[in-house]
């Protein structure tokens, strides 16, 4: 049976027992009539609107409205049941955007153009993404503060993540680096005998063991984190917003699509907004925050008139300020390296989607369809001499499900489909996701048209700087000393990619040239766009928004989501974004403090 069709046949044993999981299952977040104003609106109630909503309406002077796009899905057992978000790729659920033809990247894909996934529904991508949960180290969030982001250094950002958490994990339930009462479970991946396989390797060829990616170092191998707490994903909508939806002051309306913000004097007044296909003007009293995401948020900027001024004139689009939005698009790319295995460690699809495996999950929340992303992650330096220097340069994420040629585990990247010939079908596998930390290649979003509906041009150019494929080609040779290790050996494992029957074959496979074409022929999103609207100083010429978020040259407008983040290096912007929202909730609820002293003290 196909496992969409699965998923309904199971829905009845779901709800069955959504008191054992902890489940919300909700119809429609509020049948409340949008108002005529609010004090906050919030544009996206994806990762970071979800936070801030739950967040700012904790004041109850204010009220505060989320305008989301798509609809709401926690009731939906491809969301919930952790091991089936590939699936979500190209449904109602997604914004299925493009890329541009891509000239230095993407050559197994159709057309060279590859699929970005977004979600359009409440809790946005936190729904479709591979639940990981890795901050990033010390040395990312130090840099920003060196940079000009004041106090958004190590120091100063910890609290936040630390609000959030709910660890899961008993061995960290002392750790500093932890807390428990957070809205948000971190729970260890680990489903497959393969972690200590992979842990026992990678300490075959040299490189440390830690015991927490989210401790007080991150180079090394760990076991992989992620939000999921009794089997079940736990989106940003799930563990921030759907327990305070009955809140008076908090308004969350569904389909509601806004196609602008409007500024008049310098100062963001309102926006106007597609609410349930009746186009309507919204007030904002104090201040409306773009949450859009890395790719929306800066097409909702220039459609409002903020951004470069050669592009907003191009699109006869008036100037209200003139900033870099759209630029220095940055993306995690990622490699995959595959073994084949003559054990079991590993889990098949059809094994996962079994009647064994479904009555454990369904019984227990336990086995391989309560996870569906990576297992283990080790972070490393492609230059040795760098480390403790700067933030590492490359990530292996290890994966225990073995790759299939149905397509459901590339398909949704938009590859040729004799890409698919080439993988190990039916056979025990796991591979390696080789990550580019740092990619040196940026991209940009340009609008496509004056037209809100129409979706951004979205360039990342991808490999455009051949340093990434240089680093990208040390962490294949890493993966590669893995592949022979005597660990490996006594599972049977062996090294499957080094020979393609479709690319490369004018390079000696193995050699630095036909790894570059590999790379350059099958790298793929990991979905971690960042960026497009940058966080610095005000005298920044890179930045889009200062260190408190606010949109230089425009009063009453912020940033906050991924678009905003400084550097895209170690560390998974989901992670981040939650972080971001959490802290800049408290900027916001600090501005609106101050605001209200100031009116007392007038009337005084």
């Amino acid at each position: 049976m196909a496992p969409v069709n699965k998923f309904w046949c199971l829905a009845t044993i779901t709800c069955s027992i959504a008191i054992y999981y902890g489940c919300r299952f909700t119809d429609h977040p509020t049948n409340r009539e949008l108002r005529e104003s609010y004090d906050y609106i919030i544009i996206g109630g994806g990762t970071a609107g979800s936070v801030l909503g739950s967040r700012l309406s904790e004041d109850d002077d204010v009220t505060v409205a989320i305008l989301e796009a798509g609809g709401a899905a926690d009731n939906d057992p491809r969301v919930t049941i952790p091991y089936y978000f590939p699936s979500l790729q190209g449904t109602e659920l997604d914004w299925k955007f493009y890329t541009t033809r891509q000239q230095h990247a993407y050559f197994a894909m159709k057309d060279q153009v590859g699929y970005i996934p977004r979600g359009k529904l409440l809790g946005g991508s936190s729904n479709l993404n591979a639940m990981a949960y890795n901050r990033g180290g010390r040395d990312v969030y130090d840099k920003w503060a060196a940079d000009g982001c004041d106090e958004w250094s190590y120091d100063d950002v910890l609290p936040y993540f630390l609000k959030s958490e709910d660890i899961q994990m008993t061995s960290l339930e002392n750790s500093s680096y932890h807390s428990r009462g957070g809205p948000l479970p971190i729970s260890e991946a680990k489903v497959t005998p393969l972690v200590d396989i992979y842990a026992e390797a990678w300490k075959e060829i040299g490189h440390q063991v830690i015991h927490d990616l989210n401790g007080p170092t991150q180079n090394g191998f760990s076991s992989m984190q992620a939000n999921i707490k009794n089997g079940q994903r736990y989106s940003t909508s799930r563990a921030f917003l759907l327990p305070v939806m009955h809140r008076h002051n908090l308004d969350v309306h569904t389909y509601s699509h806004v196609y602008k913000v409007v500024i008049n004097d310098g100062r963001a007044v309102a926006v106007v907004v597609d609410y349930q296909g009746e186009r309507r003007t919204v007030r904002a009293n104090k201040e409306v925050i773009l949450s859009a995401g890395a790719l929306q948020s800066p097409q909702l900027l220039m459609l409002s008139g903020v951004g470069p001024r050669k592009h907003l004139k191009d699109m006869g689009i008036p100037v209200i300020a003139d900033l870099p939005v759209g630029e220095n698009l940055r993306d995690h790319l990622m490699f995959v390296f595959r073994q084949l295995t003559n054990t079991s460690h590993s889990t098949t699809e059809e094994e996962a989607e079994s009647l064994t495996e479904q009555l454990r999950y369904y019984v227990l929340g336990k086995g391989p369809l309560s996870y569906g992303g990576p297992e283990g992650s080790a972070f490393f330096h492609s230059d040795s001499s760098l480390e403790g220097k700067q933030p590492p340069d490359l990530q292996l994420s290890f994966y225990s499900k073995s790759a299939s040629t149905s397509g459901k585990n590339m398909g949704e990247y938009n590859f040729r489909d004799e890409v698919y010939q080439a993988l190990p079908d039916g056979k025990q596998s796991f591979s390696y996701g080789i990550i580019l930390l740092k990619p040196k290649s940026k991209g940009t979003i340009r609008l496509r048209s004056k037209d809100p509906m129409d979706p951004p041009i979205i360039d990342p150019n991808y490999l455009a700087d051949s340093g990434d494929i240089d680093t990208f080609v040390k962490g294949i040779r890493v993966c590669e000393r893995l592949a022979v290790t005597s660990t490996m050996a006594r599972i049977g494992a062996s090294a499957s990619d080094a020979q393609h029957p479709r690319f490369c074959r004018e390079f000696t496979p193995g050699s630095d040239e036909y790894w570059g074409c590999m790379v350059r022929h099958l790298a793929s999103t990991l979905y971690h766009q960042a960026s497009t609207c940058r966080m610095g100083s005000v005298d920044d010429p890179t930045a889009v928004v200062d260190s408190q978020l606010r949109v230089k040259g425009v009063s009453g407008l912020r940033v906050v989501d991924a678009s905003v983040i400084r550097d895209l290096h170690s560390g998974s912007p989901h992670a981040q974004v939650i972080m971001i929202a959490e802290k800049a909730a408290d900027i916001i609820k600090n501005v609106n403090t101050v605001q209200n002293l100031r009116k007392r003290t007038t009337i005084g």
